[in-house]
C-alpha cells in the first residue's frame, strides 16, 4: 500500500501500533526479533528486458509515448527474479515494467495484476530527479513517476518520492529552492475515500515548508491525479487544467 521495503514496512507497523516499550529498540513481532537501528540488506531484483510490443498500450492511455519512457528509464520485462527466485515471465495480458534507478535499484509495475508494485528502492530516491532541467521557473513535487512523465509532457519539471508517506528532507528542498523559482505540491486528491490520505500527507509537507504551494485536482473532475485527467479527458485538457491551478 505504501510502496515500502520489507524492513521499512516493519518500522511503520512498530510506530503505528506503538509496539516499542521502555525505549527498547528490540521488539518481537511474529516470532522475529529485529533492531530498528540495524542495517538490513535490500532485496535483489534481477530482470531481463524485452522489446516493446502491441500489448504495451497501458502507457498510451495517459499520453505517454516511448520517447518519454526511454527518457525516464522505464523498460518492458520478459522475466524477473527476487533474491534469485524466478517470479515472473511475460504474458501479453499481464505485462510488467521496470523503473530503473541505477545501482540495482528498481521498481516493478504490473498494472493488470492484483499486486501492482514491488521495489527495492529507498526513501532517498526521487523519481524524475535525474531528468530535471538544471534550473527553471516551476518545479512540481507529485505522487508517482507516471504523474512526473505526464507533467513533463505538459511542459513542467517534476519529481516524486517513492511514496506520499515519505518525508522530504530540508536538504533536498533547499537544493530545489536554489534551482527553481517556485515549488508546487500536487499529491493525490483521494476524493472518493473516507480519508483523503493524499491531502493529509500534502498538508504535513506544507506545514513544514510553508513556501511550497499546494495544488490538487478539484473534486468535480472525479480524478485523483493529473494522470487520470490525461486518461479521461486527454492531454490538451490536462494541460489547461494544470495551467489554471498554477
Amino acid at each position: 500500500m505504501k510502496n515500502l521495503s520489507y524492513y521499512d514496512t516493519l518500522k511503520t507497523i512498530y510506530n503505528d501500533f506503538k509496539l516499542i516499550k521502555n525505549n527498547n529498540p528490540e521488539t518481537k513481532l511474529i516470532g522475529r526479533s529485529i533492531s530498528l537501528y540495524e542495517h538490513k540488506p535490500s532485496t535483489t531484483i534481477d530482470v531481463v528486458f524485452r522489446d516493446w510490443l502491441n500489448c504495451d498500450t497501458y502507457w498510451q492511455e495517459y499520453g505517454i509515448d516511448f520517447s518519454l519512457l526511454k527518457r525516464y528509464d522505464i523498460y518492458p520485462l520478459q522475466e524477473y527474479w527476487i533474491n534469485g527466485w524466478k517470479k515472473y515471465t511475460h504474458e501479453d495480458d499481464n505485462p510488467a515494467y521496470s523503473f530503473e534507478f541505477g545501482e540495482g535499484k528498481r521498481k516493478i509495475l504490473s498494472p493488470y495484476s492484483d499486486y501492482k508494485w514491488l521495489s527495492n528502492t529507498s526513501s532517498n530516491i526521487f523519481s524524475g530527479y535525474k531528468q530535471l532541467d538544471e534550473n527553471g521557473d516551476i518545479l512540481i513535487i507529485t505522487s508517482s513517476l507516471k504523474d512526473v512523465m505526464v507533467l513533463r509532457k505538459l511542459g513542467y519539471n517534476a519529481i516524486a518520492p517513492q511514496a506520499e508517506t515519505n518525508k522530504i528532507s530540508k536538504e533536498i528542498i533547499d537544493e530545489l529552492r536554489e534551482r527553481f523559482d517556485y515549488i508546487y505540491l500536487n499529491y493525490d486528491n483521494d476524493f472518493s475515500k473516507k480519508i483523503n490520505s493524499g491531502q493529509i500527507f500534502a498538508q504535513k509537507i506544507i506545514e513544514q515548508y510553508p513556501d511550497i504551494i499546494n495544488i490538487y485536482i478539484p473534486d468535480e473532475f472525479e480524478c485523483k491525479d493529473i494522470s487520470d485527467v490525461a486518461k479521461t479527458s486527454g492531454i490538451t485538457f490536462a494541460k489547461q487544467l494544470i495551467d489554471s491551478l498554477i
